[in-house]
């Protein structure tokens, strides 16, 4: 069998973690099925991802690129020229795409699903289609906002393309139940798009307590309160602060000011896949101050990762993360007031409570990797496919 595999994201910049995670693992699981492969990503990107998976990197726009900056009709405008575009890049690679039995969208945006209808449509093939949403929420879905008209134009569009099959996924209940209206089908929740690998360890304890802020210097991952933060916590020497910074200019003022402070470090080198696992896994604590509004809407695959191989996190209230400690799935500390002040009294309580949360965070860990392994949703990419499955 045949996929293709479409991630605009990987090559478009710093953020490139989760995307090339999901595309390099969903690769290896296709191989070991004997599926045939081919993973197409944005023009700026390598020709092998980090796992030495070959890709095919034509794509104009990511996911992510507003496109027009119109102050009037900017999402309108990035829909229509985006969807075009997207359509006409695939055109530019026909040769690879023909007899293709599943096309995945693993970062689905309204206009990337449009533009693949429309390419289908345009050169008459007919395929099955799975694409999986990661964010929107439900007010960004609901009744007569422009977001859900442009997925219902995507949806008429895919309809217009008469594919054998299609899929949709969420990675929220809520965004899922959203998504229902508009596309007209059924959307199964994806709580997960993360492989854990066996045997994850990290560096031998340390007399010190390391505490990590995770997933990069970005203004939705707290930026603003890290200079605060490191300030009011790198000066106790119980502690050993470590800062993932990838991508950030090393000459800028916030690392100047974080590299300043004591009992400080700062990862500025990007983290392939194992090493980030194992990052992980040598942290006592990590710290995610990331902004609610965003992951009120949407998972966080950091932490993921840490409730995975054992780790306890400070995490804010109202949002995902916080959502899976108070149901029990993983242990942690949740505070309520985004200041740097208030992230650093949570994590002096998490630390007279590190016993105890280190425990629980541990035993639950196994039932954790079962229940957020993308390792099911893969299955069934691949049997969606018509591959069979050992």
């Amino acid at each position: 069998m045949k996929i293709v595999l479409i991630e605009s994201t990987i090559g478009a910049g710093a953020v490139k973690g989760h995307p090339e995670h999901f595309a390099n693992g969903f690769a290896g699981a296709a191989a070991a099925a004997g599926a045939d492969l081919a993973i197409v990503t944005h023009h700026n990107g390598d020709s092998t991802l980090g796992g030495g998976r070959i890709c095919i990197p034509v794509l104009t726009y990511s996911a992510h690129d507003h496109i027009s900056r119109d102050k009037y009709d900017a999402k309108l405008q990035a829909y229509r020229i985006g969807r075009e575009r997207f359509a006409a890049d695939l055109h530019g690679i026909h040769d690879a795409l023909t007899n293709t039995d599943l096309f995945i969208l693993p970062t689905a945006s309204s206009r990337e699903l449009s533009g693949l209808a429309l390419w289908l449509t345009e050169v008459g093939q007919r395929s099955r289609i799975a694409a999986i949403f990661h964010w929107g929420g439900t007010r960004g879905y609901e009744s007569g906002s422009l977001e859900a008209a442009l997925l219902r134009q995507a949806a008429r569009e895919v309809d217009k393309a008469k594919p054998l099959a299609t899929w949709f996924g969420a990675t929220q209940n809520s965004l899922a139940q959203a998504l229902e209206g508009p596309l007209g089908r059924a959307v199964q929740v994806t709580p997960s798009l993360t492989f854990f690998c066996e045997g994850a360890s990290g560096s031998p304890r340390s007399s010190r307590i390391r505490i990590g802020i995770m997933g990069g210097v970005r203004r939705e991952k707290g930026a603003g309160l890290l200079d605060k933060i490191a300030v009011l916590l790198g000066r106790d020497e119980r502690i050993e602060l470590i800062i993932q910074c990838h991508g950030v200019d090393r000459s800028s003022w916030l690392l100047a000011r974080l590299a300043g402070q004591p009992n400080v470090t700062l990862l500025h080198e990007w983290l392939d896949e194992d090493a980030m696992l194992s990052m992980c896994a040598s942290l006592d604590l990590a710290i995610l101050p990331y902004d609610r509004w965003v992951y009120g809407q949407a998972i966080s695959g950091v932490f993921t990762l840490l409730a995975g191989v054992g780790v306890p996190s400070v995490v804010p209230s109202s949002t995902w993360m916080s959502d899976r400690i108070a149901a029990d799935e993983t242990a942690g500390v949740v505070y309520h007031r985004s200041s740097a002040e208030e992230v650093a009294d949570s994590v002096r309580y998490a630390i007279t409570q590190l016993d105890n949360l280190s425990l629980a965070c541990k035993i639950k860990s196994e039932a954790w990797r079962m229940r957020y392994s993308a390792d099911s949703i893969t299955k069934e990419l691949l049997e969606l496919s018509g591959t069979d499955i050992d």
